[in-house]
């Protein structure tokens, strides 16, 4: 393993530690060969493209314009090519490579055979069948490099590398599955109407007591003309105005609002910091960010 080197450079009185790459080694003969085989693969290849394509092209133009036969020709040779780094990239996976792997040969044997079809056209059968061999060619010869370049595993380690990447493909979705239902829950949120505020109106009234009647009979030590104060009423009506936000679209108002007081305040928000402050996933907590400085930017 080639660790990086770390050398102190000093300006000014002051030190800073400056990381250099460490320097690979010189490559190796297998290296280069197997270099220079790839890029010689990729040649044949992109050669086997352009001959399917010329010569399935010619024979489609004859009942339509030249380029939709030759983009539609094109399809022939693409589709074995897709198929086989599909193949290369599901190596490590022997079950998952045997659809793309039976594509790609499917595919192969409809190019090789259009190709031939377009030279027995010609009267030059042994023209079509030499052009058909050129996209056997590229696709053997790729199949030899992947054969050279891959290895296969032992059953116990197979199973165990089957089994670690299928948590990892099942992480993945989940991941993008939750992505989609809040995807899909702001979407619902966002199309429902604003409810409207409700008015509640308090309609209780205190009403004065009765004023008591002056007794005709007093007694000695009672003054006369003695009347008991009566109490001020209280106010016969009083209104209340409160508006009520519920529901998904108000939850959205309320985190923007959240966000929009604090950038008022100077504060700098990461979509990370956001997720934070609002309890919810980065993606989310990026589209109340986003709506957030829209506001800022609009009010300034």
């Amino acid at each position: 393993m080639n660790t990086p080197i770390v050398r102190a450079v000093t300006r000014n009185g002051r030190t800073h530690y400056v990381e250099e790459p460490a320097k690979l080694p010189p490559l190796t003969p297998d290296e280069i060969i197997m270099r220079a085989v790839g890029a010689a693969t990729a040649v044949v290849v992109l050669g086997a493209l352009i001959w399917s394509t010329v010569s399935v092209g010619a024979m489609l133009a004859a009942v339509a314009p030249a380029w939709a036969a030759y983009m539609i020709a094109a399809i022939f040779d693409l589709t074995w090519i897709v198929a086989m780094a599909t193949e290369y990239i599901l190596r490590f996976e022997p079950g998952r490579q045997k659809v793309p792997k039976a594509i790609g040969w499917l595919a192969l044997a409809i190019s090789m055979g259009a190709i031939f079809t377009h030279g027995a056209l010609l009267d030059l059968p042994w023209i079509g069948a030499f052009g058909a061999l050129v996209s056997a060619l590229a696709k053997g010869l790729w199949w030899l490099l992947m054969f050279a370049t891959t290895r296969r595993l032992d059953k116990d380690t197979q199973a165990w590398l089957t089994l670690e990447l299928g948590e990892v493909h099942a992480r993945r979705a989940e991941q993008m599955a939750v992505a989609k239902v809040e995807r899909e829950r702001e979407r619902y949120a966002l199309n429902q109407p604003s409810e409207p505020p409700q008015i509640t109106v308090d309609r209780s009234t205190n009403r004065p007591e009765s004023t008591p009647v002056q007794s005709t009979v007093q007694a000695p030590d009672q003054p006369v003309n003695q009347i008991d104060p009566t109490p001020e009423p209280a106010p016969v009506h009083t209104v209340q105005a409160a508006t009520n936000r519920t529901g998904p679209a108000a939850q959205v108002e309320d985190q923007v609002d959240v966000l929009l007081s604090r950038l008022r305040k100077g504060e700098h928000i990461t979509k990370a910091r956001a997720a934070e402050i609002l309890g919810v996933p980065e993606s989310t907590a990026y589209r109340r960010l986003t709506k957030a400085t829209s506001l800022l930017n609009q009010y300034n």
